[in-house]
């Protein structure tokens, strides 16, 4: 047969005042983004990644072949589409990994 209604009620009221009580924050989950890209695209990307992507650059460096890498930590919300967007803006000369880092 289950909970009674009046248990029933009394349960979820209690769960609701012990959720409102612990103030629940959302998570999300940040992503730590390594971006190698030509010297001459560098500006559009680190343009992308501050506007669009929301990123919060953490270094530049450079590669022994030239190119620069962009070290940023992004979330993974705003990196959906990415690797079409990279793509895009470079024509194919820049490449992008992405590991988790933590949650925020």
């Amino acid at each position: 047969r289950g909970v009674r209604p009046p248990l029933r009620l009394a349960a979820a009221r209690a769960v609701y005042e012990a959720a409102r009580a612990g103030a629940p924050t959302r998570l999300e989950p940040v992503m730590a983004v390594e971006v190698a890209v030509p010297e001459g695209l560098l500006g559009i990307v680190l343009s992308d990644l501050n506007g669009t992507r929301r990123a919060e650059i953490g270094e530049l460096g450079s590669l022994p072949d030239g190119r620069r890498v962009v070290r940023a930590a992004v979330s993974l919300e705003f990196m959906v589409g990415y690797a079409t967007a990279l793509r895009s803006i470079t024509a194919g000369n820049a490449s992008f990994h992405m590991a988790f880092s933590h949650f925020a």
